[in-house]
């Protein structure tokens, strides 16, 4: 009974081996470790971490009129080109993202700021997280347009960049419903006092006066939101993260990285298949036993 146990366990630890060999050798052949790898790299957890918390900084929006190019239309050779003429009604939104890591944190977190000083940026949104040695920056940052590439050179050269990205969307539409939505209202309003001027009774001339007020609040709301998109407010956005890491960071050995991962998937998977399998068998014994049962009380069924 001894030696029936002991190999039982035997299998059992071998099948565990067998199944972490074959995804260490998986993980050898270039297979995708996630999320296996979060827990044993460092710097992906700092990504993640940055991404959690950019995302927080992402109430302000600031958006930008788009120019328009001149058509050559013919004429004497040398004359000046017509410049570009903004459109006033073409509204884009422009985001640029970065994310760096620093070993000296304070010194290139004051470099960071003196930078956005540098091109006419306005910090519009920071959060500083974390304590000395595993410190966090994120900084929303609106610059004018014509600043943003040499507000994003300049920031690359900050830290270590881990990682660079720009997004932009036409906002036209939304800014024409928005203009289109303020002029109906204006009308609505006017209609309404040219109304009130008319006389009437007191109880309609009240909720004359609150349907008036009404709109006036609506309007007003209306207005802050194209405030944003006028051309004096134009900016676009630089979203920022520095993130402190040690200056001598042991980096361990790829290969026991994969090792260490192997195991830990295995272990879950593993326990998870023994667990199935045993609750698979214990099913199967209840079932032979009332199998068993049911036989028997049958079988007395019948003798009676």
């Amino acid at each position: 009974m001894k030696n029936k146990v002991l190999r039982g366990l035997l299998v059992i630890l071998l099948g565990y081996l067998l199944l972490a060999a074959a995804y260490f050798f998986y993980l050898e052949a270039g297979g995708d470790p996630h999320p296996l790898t979060a827990t044993f790299d460092g710097s992906v957890d700092a990504r993640m971490k940055f991404d959690v918390e950019r995302t927080q900084l992402s109430s302000v929006r600031n958006y930008a009129s788009e120019l328009e190019l001149p058509t050559f239309t013919g004429g004497t050779l040398g004359a000046p080109s017509p410049s570009p003429r903004p459109l006033s009604d073409h509204k884009y939104e422009k985001v640029g993202s970065l994310n760096a890591t620093t070993t000296q944190f304070g010194d290139d977190e004051k470099a960071a700021r003196t930078a956005i000083k540098g091109f006419r940026g306005i910090l519009q949104e920071e959060a500083l997280n974390g304590v000395a040695g595993s410190r966090s920056l994120q900084l929303t940052i609106g610059v004018p347009p014509g600043e943003f590439d040499a507000a994003v050179a300049a920031l690359q050269q900050i830290g270590k960049a881990q990682g660079y990205w720009v997004t932009k969307t036409d906002k036209t539409n939304d800014y024409l419903q928005l203009r289109a939505k303020s002029a109906s209202l204006i009308k609505t309003r006017d209609a309404l006092v040219a109304l009130k001027t008319q006389g009437g009774k007191i109880e309609e001339l009240v909720k004359l006066e609150r349907d008036i007020l009404d709109l006036e609040e609506k309007i007003q709301g209306l207005g802050v939101q194209l405030g944003v998109f006028d051309q004096v407010n134009e900016l676009c956005t630089v979203r920022y993260g520095l993130s402190e890491v040690p200056a001598t960071a042991p980096r361990p050995h790829p290969h026991w990285d994969r090792v260490f991962a192997a195991l830990s998937w295995a272990s879950g998977t593993y326990l998870s298949v023994l667990a199935a399998a045993a609750v698979g068998l214990l099913c199967l014994v209840l079932a032979l036993v009332v199998a068993q049962k049911g036989k028997a009380i049958l079988g007395a069924t019948e003798g009676k």
